[in-house]
């Protein structure tokens, strides 16, 4: 929700920079209109964060939820312009361009989320019968998930069997209602999940979920809360909007090369896992000779590999083959930080070697992260260097915040000019020091 909520901010914006400029053909906007975006920016952001939504998560009923806030603060922002006698310096039909626009583009936003499947698509409610079963009859309807109600004693035998079948928990969420008794099963509950992508919150009070759309609950296993999610997709919004501004010139140079270089596509396709362990295609400019990239269980790249072509390594060294995946960032599949996605095969492997492995996916992957500076790029080469990305990644997780993202952002650079070998031991520094600014 956070997710659309930063999406729809950035849209209402750009409906009134395109208003602008279609109204009075020019891309200068004078500052009184910024002024005016922004507050409406800000007064839609708190409706959306202090008044709480219809319960439930159905996009369409988002849809229209945003147009209303987005109406009332047309009303609110009209009334202060009229009240303060500045009317005058605003173009009533940029007014009219920027509402039509924007009611009908967040509608957009809703029906291509229904399409596209961005929503939670199961909730798992574990709980005492009758609890479990009066939240189903509440909330279902409202909310167009598929409701699933558990007994505390059937969550482990459910999750053994999802993971005997290999059937992916792809979207879901687990609910605790109410107290679980037994302090052994609380205890089994949560390591069970601790080490999977599900998220494991805690419901004190039905009631109070049921009137706040989903609000009012506790997290049982560590992970970016929803604030923290909002503030992350602005910045990736923002940093990916200059960054492909900036390095489209350069993107469109290494596109011409890679055509150069030979037969096959431009950018190389690849299904991958990401948050929640839901799979999305990441895109890269390809760097290999087309068959070999177009396997899905070929070996990894290794130096020196004979698949590699002469531009493709040149690519794979500065990490500019990178570069595509800044448009999986705008689609929301990735962030510019967080642990980086692997293939297929490779999570298969890694993830019956390593119980934490799963925890990767409690976010998004990203273009770099903070395995990445440190050296840890590229072909894995042991079972060691695979657990230490591990540890670096699931630091990364619990210890999140914007100034550790900047931080890596602007590390980055310097790590691949650098490109020294990681360290063969894992990490040894605290939670407190992720960076590992202050090692010896």
């Amino acid at each position: 929700m956070l997710d659309l909520l930063a999406t729809r901010l950035g849209l209402i914006v750009a409906c009134g920079y395109g208003a602008f400029s279609i109204r009075h053909q020019t891309l200068l906007m004078p500052e009184p209109y910024w002024h005016t975006l922004l507050a409406a920016v800000g007064l839609y952001g708190l409706s959306e964060l202090l008044v709480p939504s219809p319960k439930g998560w159905l996009p369409i009923r988002r849809g229209m939820d945003a147009g209303l806030r987005l109406g009332l603060i047309a009303l609110i922002l009209s009334t202060t312009a009229f009240a303060l006698k500045i009317s005058d310096q605003y173009s009533r039909l940029w007014a009219i361009y920027w509402a039509l626009s924007s009611w009908v583009t967040l509608f957009g936003l809703a029906l291509a989320a229904i399409r596209h499947s961005q929503m939670p698509r199961r909730l798992i409610l574990v709980g005492e019968p009758k609890v479990t079963e009066q939240a189903q009859a509440d909330y279902a309807t409202q909310s167009g998930m598929d409701i699933l109600c558990l007994h505390p004693s059937e969550l482990l035998d459910w999750l053994d069997r999802r993971n005997a079948t290999g059937v992916p928990l792809d979207g879901e969420k687990i609910l605790l209602i109410g107290h679980v008794p037994e302090p052994a099963q609380r205890t089994a509950l949560i390591l069970a999940l601790h080490g999977s992508p599900v998220a494991l919150r805690y419901c004190p009070d039905l009631d109070d979920f049921l009137a706040g759309g989903g609000r009012g609950t506790l997290p049982l296993v560590p992970a970016p809360g929803p604030a923290q999610d909002l503030i992350k997709r602005l910045e990736d919004i923002f940093f990916t909007s200059l960054a492909l501004m900036l390095c489209a010139p350069l993107m469109g140079i290494i596109a011409l090369l890679v055509w150069r270089s030979g037969p096959g596509p431009i950018l190389f396709h690849q299904r991958r896992l990401g948050l929640g362990g839901r799979a999305f295609t990441i895109y890269k400019f390809r760097t290999m000779v087309p068959m070999a990239s177009d396997q899905a269980e070929a070996p990894q790249v290794e130096n020196h590999d004979a698949r590699v072509t002469g531009i493709g390594r040149v690519l794979r060294h500065w990490g500019l083959d990178e570069l595509p995946q800044l448009l999986n960032v705008l689609r929301g599949d990735m962030s510019l930080v967080g642990p980086r996605p692997h293939a297929f095969p490779h999570d298969m492997t890694w993830g019956s070697k390593l119980p934490q492995y799963a925890q990767r996916f409690r976010m998004r992957p990203g273009i770099t992260g903070l395995a990445q500076i440190r050296g840890w790029r590229g072909h894995v080469e042991s079972d060691v260097a695979i657990a230490t990305r591990l540890e670096l990644d699931i630091q990364y997780i619990r210890t999140w915040s914007l100034g550790l993202d900047l931080r890596i952002l602007a590390e980055t650079i310097p790590s691949l000019i650098r490109n020294a070998p990681p360290s063969a031991s894992p990490p040894s520094q605290s939670l407190d020091d992720p960076l590992g600014q202050h090692r010896d």
